[in-house]
């Protein structure tokens, strides 16, 4: 799903309503560079895999004093592991030679920290 959609009162995305409803957690995208078309990278060719319902996504924000608005962002384990396997079984099936983990565990110690103890699991 995507395009844009109104936001609801609460200035939640009803995308991200959707994706959470629907649980399509997993945001695949293919970047390539082609033969022919002048581009800054030539040999690009990688897969981004994203997780859709936590995170940023789990849109838990608000302002607590004018001025200064928070952000929340969940991780759990149950859903860093299934999207650990998922870009690990997507790899796999399409016989791609290498998973590369993103995180922030160096600045978010506990919530990227988990995600990235999540991925090592997934890959041992």
């Amino acid at each position: 799903l995507k395009g844009v959609i109104n936001r609801s009162a609460d200035f939640r995305h009803h995308n991200v309503e959707f994706r959470g409803n629907l649980d399509t957690y997993a945001n695949v995208v293919r970047c390539m560079s082609f033969d022919g078309i002048k581009t800054h990278h030539t040999g690009i060719d990688l897969i981004a895999i994203r997780e859709n319902t936590e995170g940023e996504y789990s849109c838990l924000e608000h302002e607590s004093v004018p001025g200064v608005v928070e952000c929340f962002k969940v991780i759990t384990r149950e859903k860093s592991l299934r999207i650990a396997k998922f870009a690990f079984d997507y790899a796999l099936e399409h016989k791609r030679r290498k998973v590369t983990c993103i995180h922030k565990a160096n600045i978010m110690k506990l919530s990227d920290g988990l995600f990235k103890q999540c991925c090592k699991e997934v890959s041992e």
